[in-house]
């Protein structure tokens, strides 16, 4: 292929220079041409319908399009599917099913009408789910309700992807009310509840391990939770008060699918407020062969940056 058919601008047939309307009417009026359902007789419309949607959504975003500009493909490539058109989720314009679906999405983006009258179909639904980390981390399936205006209370069950996360709106079509050319959909906000010991951040986890001054000064070996249960973690000999370890892979799925995060153990060390008399006079002996100067006390070379501190005011 030529530098110009893979080529973004050129996909919606707009200069480099395109305002952000610009893009969003030379996608509007594409995306209407080529989708399938206008084009069945027409075996090549799905792909280009695919490649203006790519083209948009990689061009309505100020940040991706940055990237773009600077590195070409290279910018947005984010995972071995490709960038972010082939991914989709939790919705986008490519994930539209039918003529009806596309123009509620133009609706909602561009505002103003864009399906012709007639039978419309019966109004959407909006309910919320909380749900726990384990049941985020996880998947599950879960029965929602809600009091229908024209049928009662209806319970449907929705299926949970694993990885998700609080602020996303999962559609589900066809579930909502009753209408002339069929259900509207139901959308499901999710929310998560904190959990009391995993802190999250993305598809990471974050979590605090106290330990013994011997423990910190000679190493050994810690219980440490996971979401997969409790494993053993060795700590190196020498460990400082904010150091951490990283536990590969023990964090959340992926939501597109591209792996798993991973789980941080921060360590806390624990100064014992009361001590026996042995505890003391072992402490001083150990103090009398320990020396520091004044001034290693103070250097920054021995004491984390003030970043560090903000990382990890969440468990210090």
């Amino acid at each position: 292929a030529s530098a110009d058919s893979d080529d973004l601008y050129a996909k919606l047939g707009v200069p480099r220079t395109a305002s952000t309307s610009d893009i969003k009417r030379a996608y509007y009026k594409a995306a209407k041409k080529y989708h399938p359902d206008t084009n069945k007789d027409d075996p090549a419309a799905a792909k280009k319908f695919a490649d203006v949607t790519e083209a948009y959504e990689v061009l309505s975003d100020e940040s991706k399009r940055q990237a773009y500009d600077a590195y070409g493909r290279a910018g947005i490539e984010d995972g071995p599917q490709g960038g972010p058109g082939a991914q989709g989720f939790p919705g986008g314009f490519a994930n539209a099913q039918n003529m009806e679906e596309l123009f509620e999405q133009f609706e909602h983006l561009f505002g103003g009408k864009f399906r012709q009258p007639g039978r419309r179909r019966g109004r959407d639904v909006q309910v919320q789910v909380e749900l726990d980390l384990h049941e985020a981390a996880e998947g599950c399936k879960r029965k929602i309700s809600w009091r229908s205006q024209t049928e009662g209370v209806r319970t449907i069950e929705a299926e949970i992807p694993a990885g998700i996360d609080s602020g996303i709106n999962l559609r589900l079509s066809g579930e909502g009310e009753p209408g002339e050319a069929g259900r509207g959909h139901v959308y499901v906000a999710v929310v998560v509840r904190e959990h009391e010991i995993f802190e999250r951040d993305g598809n990471d986890l974050h979590v605090q391990v106290k330990l013994t001054l011997a423990e910190a000064v000679l190493g050994g070996s810690v219980i440490v939770p996971t979401l997969q249960g409790q494993v053993s973690l060795k700590v190196p000999p020498g460990t400082q008060p904010g150091d951490k370890r990283v536990m590969q892979g023990r964090g959340l799925k992926d939501l597109r699918g591209s792996g798993r995060g991973h789980q941080y153990v921060h360590f806390k060390l624990v100064v014992p407020r009361n001590v026996s008399e042995r505890q003391k006079e072992l402490i001083k002996e150990f103090g009398q062969e320990e020396e520091m100067d004044e001034e290693e006390r103070s250097s920054r070379k021995s004491r984390p940056s003030t970043s560090s501190y903000r990382r990890s005011s969440g468990f210090g």
